[in-house]
């Protein structure tokens, strides 16, 4: 196991052929309640030590889709609160070049917990850490929060694309 600490507390991960391995780290609050369809906010902050050793929930998205032609990966729930990042670094001291990738789908499939984006080999071969996230972002988030916005006054917009035309113009 190996230890570091984060802005919102200190994980646990796991230290794999010379790779430390943190998974379903949360990077924002959960964008459930009131905050739905807002800009996120900060991560809640923890106390002691909270294990980073599996994938965090995928975010909503269509049933059946296509998941299976992106390669294998764990059978994990699908939940609004899903906003996770996973990272594999040769090393916990010292800087070394970060790349953050974005797992694609559109917007109906898609997660970062796919054997597929595993990182560790990446990191291993260039030095590099590399951070994978979890986003909200599918079909089913972007048509509920086209609805919220065309029935909601003075509200914060998602940001989503529905076909041709953006939610947010």
């Amino acid at each position: 196991m190996t230890q570091v600490d984060t802005v919102s507390g200190r994980i646990e991960g796991v230290l794999e052929e010379g790779i430390h391995r943190f998974l379903g780290v949360p990077y924002a609050a959960s964008p459930t309640g009131e905050r739905r369809f807002r800009p996120p906010q900060p991560a809640t902050p923890w106390s002691g030590v909270a294990p980073a050793t599996q994938f965090g929930s995928i975010a909503m998205q269509v049933v059946g889709g296509r998941a299976s032609a992106l390669g294998g990966g764990p059978d994990l729930a699908a939940e609004e609160d899903c906003l996770t990042l996973n990272v594999w670094t040769p090393g916990t001291a010292g800087s070394r070049p970060v790349l953050v990738w974005l797992h694609g789908g559109g917007y109906s499939v898609g997660s970062s917990a796919r054997d597929l984006y595993n990182g560790a080999n990446l990191a291993r071969r260039n030095d590099v850490v590399v951070v994978s996230a979890t986003v909200w972002g599918s079909s089913d988030s972007c048509t509920s929060a086209s609805s919220w916005e065309r029935s909601s006054p003075n509200r914060p917009t998602s940001g989503c694309s529905t076909g041709s035309q953006s939610s947010s113009g």
